[in-house]
């Protein structure tokens, strides 16, 4: 499911989740949302953009802790 989303703009959101196999990080481009990034047996709790452009995904793989920078 979905754990977070963050929009630095109106057009511009991220958002980070899980399935039961995979983590992945979705993003707006235009109107729709892309998959910007996914992880296999991993897990994305959180993401924030505090520059717009520069985001970070924070979350664990393999019982452990993950931070990757995603750029728009």
């Amino acid at each position: 499911g979905l754990s977070g989303v963050t929009c630095s703009s109106v057009t511009g959101c991220w958002a980070v989740g899980s399935t039961t196999s995979s983590a992945f990080v979705l993003r707006t481009v235009g109107s729709s949302w892309s998959v910007a990034g996914s992880l296999a047996n991993g897990d994305y709790a959180g993401i924030t953009c505090p520059e717009g452009t520069v985001c970070w995904a924070v979350g664990d793989l393999a019982e452990r802790s993950l931070i990757v920078k995603f750029t728009a």
